[in-house]
């Protein structure tokens, strides 16, 4: 059956959710970053409306869309669509996909081939209703076997293309709004302009006040694999104005285990409260993304790995464990060390440690008063695999561009040069947002295949990704910057998460 939203478009955003699936060594695999022969997996949402029915597979993964558009992907993969044997296209996998995503060479939603899989697609809804979401029901799919489709031709090519005709009489026939023709191709436009619209909240270039204006942050710390960047006094990052609520928790760690390998006196700070900020200013579906943060110093004299293990668990004013409410660690590392096992720190280093749940309303956000957590376990570095990565030059740019409907990008640009050849991580590069007071507010990815103008990272070769050790430069970017459309915030610190490896050892 047919989900119905609340509302029109505004609703179906609020299925957008990132859930990240952590897991490290040692201790509740929840609280810990993916072993690296488990890849990470996220929910996506398919938008024309939110549209049911299609036929997807990332990797390892596969299912069909359900009654809000969700699917599941892994993230830094790509992702397939399809309908019984028609297929749609190929993207690189996102939180939000659309027709156009699909259409890798399309300039924007006007390229034909995207307006033909638009008319395609909103023509099937079952009850010919847009506004209550598409949906393709199992007895379609049955239908269409041995059926391939051509979007790839002109519009009116396309409209009197024999085989779309028959498909479509079929299909629809099938219907509980019963038969009918192709949508015009007007229609099919003005609905999905409707559908960007919502999604990046009109946009207008650098004159509109609700985005933050074009500025350069300046790079605080440079660590590696760690680039810290804060912006200038006024400047920030995101949304101008962020209602979203926030508040400050005291945080118990029941047990610190050191191993016995160490003999010398540990020191190891871990901050006594949390601040938590819920993310009610994004599009959410049955609650809010909320976000965890605390400090951790490695205050002794050598270099540790501190891992947080046991459970997290989230208390009420009377100390009771709120059941419903899970914690996940989020992969907000590895610190330092090119060992992505290893959540490592140099001494005298603090590291801004965050976690996440999903769901959550304002009602849940209101009875959190503590957070505890099992243990924390301190352990020696593993010198062989634990290389400390050297730091590479870095700026960023926070960008608006002046002709709408543009949105707003982050770029951040690095040198190398250090002496030595390095391969980039395939996967995407991760940027964690933060204001004033150290509240972790959004994340989002920035990608080397944007940056070189491609729209999926398949577009790239191997030697794409090394980088030369005698003063190259590479870029990554997010085209569109999520802490501004998707999951909106008013950050003033940007951590940058570069995943890389040295080509030789």
């Amino acid at each position: 059956m047919k989900q119905r939203f609340k509302g029109t478009f505004e609703a179906l955003f609020m299925a957008i959710l990132v859930i990240t699936l952590s897991a490290c060594g040692g201790g509740s695999s929840d609280n810990n970053p993916p072993q690296n022969n488990q890849p990470e997996l996220s929910q996506g949402v398919f938008l024309d409306s939110a549209v049911e029915g299609l036929t997807y597979s990332s990797g390892e993964v596969s299912g069909i869309t359900n009654g809000e558009g969700r699917f599941e992907y892994e993230v830094g993969g790509t992702i397939t669509f399809s309908i019984g044997s028609v297929t749609l296209g190929s993207t690189q996998a996102a939180d939000i996909i659309t027709p156009l995503e699909l259409v890798s060479d399309a300039a924007d939603e006007t390229d034909a081939q995207v307006v033909n899989m638009l008319r395609f697609l909103q023509t099937l809804d079952n009850d010919a209703n847009l506004d209550n979401g598409i949906q393709i029901t199992q007895t379609m799919q049955d239908l269409i076997i041995d059926t391939i489709i051509d979007f790839d031709q002109s519009i009116e090519d396309f409209g009197n293309d024999g085989s779309v005709q028959t498909l479509i009489s079929t299909l629809t026939s099938a219907s509980d709004a019963g038969a009918r023709i192709l949508i015009s191709a007007e229609e099919a436009l003005l609905h999905f302009q409707e559908t960007l619209a919502d999604i990046t909240g009109n946009p207008t270039g650098s004159d509109d006040g609700d985005y933050c204006a074009a500025n350069t942050p300046s790079l605080s710390s440079a660590r590696g694999n760690v680039y810290v960047f804060d912006v200038q006094s006024g400047d920030c990052l995101g949304i101008a104005e962020d209602n979203s609520p926030k508040k400050t928790i005291p945080l118990n760690i029941l047990e610190i285990i050191v191993s016995e390998d160490i003999t010398e006196n540990v020191q190891v700070d871990i901050e006594s409260t949390a601040r938590l900020y819920l993310q009610s200013e994004g599009f959410n579906f049955d609650g809010f993304d909320l976000n965890y943060s605390f400090e951790i110093t490695n205050n002794s004299t050598s270099d540790y790995c501190i891992d947080l293990s046991g459970d997290f668990n989230a208390k009420d004013a009377d100390g009771n464990i709120l059941e419903d409410i899970n914690i996940y660690g989020t992969n907000s590392g590895p610190e330092l060390f090119l060992n992505p096992a290893q959540r490592c720190f140099s001494a005298g280093y603090t590291q801004s440690y965050i976690a996440q749940s999903t769901f959550i309303s304002r009602e849940d956000f209101d009875k959190i008063a503590s957070l505890e957590i099992g243990r924390a376990i301190v352990k020696p570095l593993d010198n062989a695999p634990s290389t400390k990565a050297e730091a590479l030059d870095a700026q960023m740019s926070w960008t608006i561009s002046a002709d709408a409907p543009n949105y707003p990008a982050l770029e951040v640009t690095f040198t190398n040069n250090i002496g030595r050849d390095i391969r980039l991580d395939k996967s995407q590069h991760k940027v964690w947002f933060f204001d004033d007071e150290g509240y972790a507010l959004s994340s989002n990815s920035i990608r080397l295949h944007e940056a070189l103008g491609f729209g999926d990272d398949d577009d790239l070769s191997e030697d794409d990704y090394i980088i030369l050790g005698n003063g190259e430069v590479f870029s990554l970017l997010d085209a569109v910057a999520d802490n501004a459309v998707v999951t909106p915030s008013r950050a003033t610190k940007a951590r940058v998460y570069l995943n890389w490896d040295y080509v030789t050892p």
